[in-house]
């Protein structure tokens, strides 16, 4: 997942300059996924809402400390679970604490204990187990007719 991504700061460490970024940016050969994270125009023009999500997922985690794991309806993503209309606007993360939470436009970190066992890997990256993605996923949608996630 992270092998089509390009980290600005990867990509400043390998000598290539903010503005040469930029300049990609403004000429449309590199679309912004996330904070710091590109992808190629070629590769972005193939990407379906839920690979983006995937991509956005993994851009996500990488700028969050270790303990965070991918929850609710991008760890269904994840999973191969059928995600319906579920929103994917957010990528969805977990931090094992009671509080402490927050959402951005991009992305919705959940401050929720979990125990080890409630913790898989899918792809490389820490996941939701299944069970525990279901779980989550159905409380924190509005499941009233018409009504999309909170």
């Amino acid at each position: 997942m992270t092998d089509d991504l390009i980290f600005q700061r990867r990509a400043l460490a390998d000598g290539i300059t903010d503005s040469e970024i930029r300049r990609a940016r403004r000429s449309g050969q590199l679309v912004r996924i996330a904070a710091g994270a590109y992808v190629s125009d070629a590769h972005f023009a193939g990407l379906d809402a839920c690979a983006l999500h995937r991509i956005r997922i993994a851009a996500a985690l990488q700028s969050r400390p270790p303990g965070v794991v991918v929850s609710h309806a991008s760890a269904a993503l994840l999973h191969d679970m059928d995600v319906g209309d579920i929103p994917l606007e957010r990528v969805h993360l977990t931090r094992n604490h009671t509080s402490g939470g927050g959402r951005t436009a991009e992305v919705h970190v959940h401050a929720a204990p979990f125990d080890a066992s409630d913790v898989v890997v899918v792809g490389g990256l820490p996941v939701t187990s299944a069970a525990r993605t279901v779980v989550d996923t159905g409380a924190y949608l509005d499941v009233r007719p018409g009504r999309r996630g909170r």
